[in-house]
């Protein structure tokens, strides 16, 4: 499979396809298709954020958070890894690192258009780590 990647096959493509995979229930597919581009292309960020919204989307939350994580370290202002981390920083009960990704994401992306729901979504978790009090990371 590696061989078809490197002739040429643009991401974008492979990506559609592992998208289109995942919402026929082919998760595995699309987790392999996406794992395989990324041996061939170890530093695409978009990759790796890929990989996290379909580990994301099967609920496996420990794994989107190490692939969004690799995604940041690769393109460290990628917002929508970072507000895709948040959320998943969130479901494994880490508020205070949700909260600093949210905040973070607001400043990446401003106007963003949901930027009034992060901001109550903040709050929210604020009052469930006790008013921002967890010195948890």
């Amino acid at each position: 499979a590696k061989a078809t990647y490197r002739q040429g096959i643009p991401i974008d493509l492979l990506t559609n396809y592992a998208t289109l995979l995942k919402r026929d229930g082919q998760s595995d597919r699309a987790e392999s298709i996406l794992r395989t581009a990324i041996s061939v292309n170890p530093d695409d960020a978009t990759l790796h954020y890929n990989l996290g919204n379909l580990y994301s989307a099967t609920e496996k939350h420990v794994e989107a958070e190490q692939a969004y994580g690799e995604a940041l370290r690769l393109k460290p202002n990628f917002s929508k890894a970072t507000y895709n981390l948040a959320l998943v920083e969130a479901k494994l009960d880490k508020p205070q690192r949700a909260i600093e990704l949210l905040q973070q994401y607001l400043q990446l992306e401003p106007m963003a258009d949901n930027a009034k729901a992060v901001k109550a979504y903040i709050q929210t978790l604020q009052a469930a780590a006790g008013n921002g009090a967890s010195t948890r990371k």
